[in-house]
């Protein structure tokens, strides 16, 4: 070791010897001439160079940041492909056009739940742990749901789009709602769809297998389920709907959602449907207990009238006779058994006479409404009592401005008025033949596209047993095509009639104008005064009825063997309205009394083809006289019997709304 080192030492001190003697060489050098100069540029020194470099990356690498800032972030399940029909936001879209789907907040990367301002906080639900949502939002992909969307067609939000979107996470609740989509499905109505997103990992070709599913059913199946479906706590189940739901309104933008609402769906499925449909504005239609099979006739329905199922609200309207109270009573018990699933709870009122009967006063006392269901107590209250003040009896005028202002549609578009006579006693299964009827006429496309929305005044739920004179007994029209028919009548009823809101704002601004014309007026003209219905029908029909004949309007009715089904009028117990009183109408003549329970078939299996509604352009049409007509021939009638109102009191010019193009007003 003492040798090495002596040795470097020695090669050191040589070196050092070597440089001395070169530079005394350099020394002795002369200095080339003035003229003879090598110049040449340096080179740049490798350190400044790699500096240059460094700036450059650093540069470029912000812009990269920077743009990187307002690129969408997606989900990762979607990230492999270029969608084929994101959202649709209007017609003539490129393929350069298309957008993303509202993309989650860089805070929430692998959420794509919704964006920022619409974030669906999952930690504010009772009884969810924020550790478990946390990993929930972090952890959870799609992996199949963008096999079955990036080959879709653009949505279109018009008459092209006819999605209706069924799901499920239960294999219980699957197993309800696929026959009644697959039935849908094959009516060809709705372009149906079903998004499977239950825990449990089998197949959907051995779900569709063991149900009976085939191609025939025209339904387009989803996988929606997360990955590793079967180990998804409840928390997971909530997020994965939540996005799922997210991902197929935005493609799909279906009409309606359905779903079974019954006990055997998960409940935090059933809550992130909910959360998600809230934040899209969807339609969502739980189903309730054994729903398929109540509901049956949804599957009839199309799409545009699905999307109008939630919109829908009625308020009851009962007017109290003097005496008599035992008829009241079983009307109102009969409405307790009524199924009211297909709608809102409904709001009751009951407008009460100056004095009421103490047998009623004491069954007031304990009735409910909503009423009490088992041995749970009701909690909401929608029922309103409105007490007469004045002693002596109303004339026409007075009955006809309480009954109007006795409610007003909230919305006149979706909120309707069913008005019952006292004597009238009503089937359990009402509501839905009502509920399955205003869809069909009021909201399905067709309707609307022919405006039979705007002639439908309302819908009966008896057969009238007399014409508007009472003197001659109804003799229902005939189908040719069938044995018996529901028809199209332009005189309304009022012992059963669901009223839809806009006429009955119209029937209001008419009577309004009727009224104040009247007693304005130095002499009131014939037409306002003289009488086509008889004293046995209160006042205001009299007016309903001859809007009627001034617009055109219809009332449906339903056949005899329908109407067997939904409702009985009991005659005998019938009383003069309280306006004629003074002056009792000749005895009305008086048809067969349907008696409800000896029908014990469905009403839906009473109505053409095992359950479908005709279209309004194949019914009987009646004019206001009970003849057989045509829809021309009605249109015909009703300008020139405007034409003679307006003449009648003085109006030469039209007005804009209501009624005002009939008074000038």
């Amino acid at each position: 070791m003492p040798k090495l080192w002596n040795r470097l030492r020695s090669l050191s001190v040589a070196a050092a010897a070597t440089d001395e003697e070169m530079a005394k060489k350099d020394d002795d050098l002369k200095l080339p001439a003035a003229g003879s100069s090598t110049w040449s540029p340096a080179r740049i020194a490798p350190r400044r160079f790699l500096r240059r470099l460094t700036i450059a990356f650093v540069f470029f690498g912000v812009i990269y940041l920077v743009l990187g800032l307002f690129r969408p972030a997606v989900a990762p399940e979607f990230r492999d492909y270029v969608p084929n029909f994101p959202k649709y936001d209007g017609p003539g879209l490129t393929h350069f056009d298309r957008v993303w789907p509202p993309s989650p907040p860089q805070s929430e990367p692998h959420l794509g739940l919704h964006s920022g301002h619409q974030k669906v906080d999952v930690e504010d639900s009772a009884g969810l742990d924020s550790a478990a949502s946390r990993d929930a939002r972090t952890s959870l992909s799609l992996p199949f749901l963008p096999l079955t969307l990036k080959g879709k067609s653009p949505t279109v939000d018009d008459e092209r789009n006819t999605n209706v979107l069924f799901a499920s996470s239960s294999l219980r609740s699957a197993a309800a709602l696929l026959p009644l989509a697959c039935e849908m499905g094959r009516r060809r109505h709705n372009k149906v769809h079903y998004a499977v997103m239950n825990r449990n990992e089998m197949p959907i070709s051995q779900l569709k297998k063991i149900h009976g599913i085939d191609d025939s059913c025209g339904v387009t199946f989803h996988d929606a389920r997360p990955d590793s479906p079967s180990e998804s706590t409840d928390v997971r189940v909530r997020v994965a709907a939540e996005r799922a739901l997210h991902y197929l309104a935005s493609y799909l933008n279906p009409h309606a959602v359905i779903v079974d609402g019954a006990n055997v769906e998960y409940p935090f499925f059933l809550a992130g449907i909910r959360s998600q449909a809230e934040v899209s504005e969807l339609s969502v239609i739980e189903l309730p207990e054994n729903g398929p099979e109540r509901l049956g006739w949804l599957a009839r329905l199309d799409s545009s009238s699905l999307s109008a199922w939630n919109k829908i609200d009625i308020e009851i309207v009962i007017h109290a006779p003097p005496t008599g109270s035992g008829s009241l009573i079983r009307l109102l018990r009969s409405l307790g058994r009524a199924d009211f699933s297909p709608f809102p709870t409904p709001r009751l009122t009951i407008e009460l006479p100056q004095h009421t009967e103490p047998p009623f006063e004491k069954f007031l006392k304990t009735f409910s409404w909503p009423p009490r269901k088992g041995d749970q107590p009701s909690n909401l209250q929608m029922l309103s009592l409105r007490h007469r003040l004045p002693r002596r009896n109303m004339d026409e005028d007075a009955s006809v401005a309480r009954f109007l202002e006795s409610t007003w549609p909230k919305s006149p578009e979706h909120s309707h008025v069913l008005v019952l006579a006292p004597n009238v006693e009503l089937s359990p299964q009402f509501p839905h033949y009502l509920k399955y009827a205003l869809l069909e006429y009021v909201y399905s496309a067709s309707s609307v596209r022919q405006k039979w929305d705007e002639r439908l005044v309302g819908i009966n739920l008896d057969l009238p047993s007399t014409y508007l004179n009472a003197s001659e007994v109804f003799v229902p029209p005939t189908n040719p095509d069938f044995a018996s028919s529901a028809f199209l009548w332009q005189a309304p009823s009022s012992n059963a009639v669901l009223i839809t809101g806009k006429k009955w704002a119209e029937l209001h601004a008419f009577v309004s104008r009727s009224l104040d014309f009247r007693s304005t007026a130095a002499t009131v003209p014939a037409i306002l005064i003289n009488k086509v219905v008889s004293k046995t029908y209160p006042a205001w029909l009299e007016n309903l009825a001859q809007l009627c004949r001034l617009r055109g309007y219809f009332t449906l009715y339903p056949s005899p063997e329908t109407a067997a089904t939904l409702a009985t009028v009991h005659q005998d117990l019938a009383q003069p309205p309280e306006e004629y009183a003074n002056s009792p109408p000749p005895p009305m003549k008086k048809g067969k009394e349907v008696v409800l329970g000896e029908n014990s078939r469905d009403t839906l299996h009473t109505l053409p083809h095992d359950g479908d509604l005709l279209p309004p352009d194949a019914l009987p049409l009646l004019g206001w006289a009970g003849d057989e007509t045509t829809l021309a021939k009605v249109d015909e009638g009703a300008v020139r019997y405007a034409d003679e109102f307006r003449t009648a009191v003085g109006c030469t010019g039209a007005g804009k709304d209501g009624a005002d193009d009939l008074f000038c007003k």
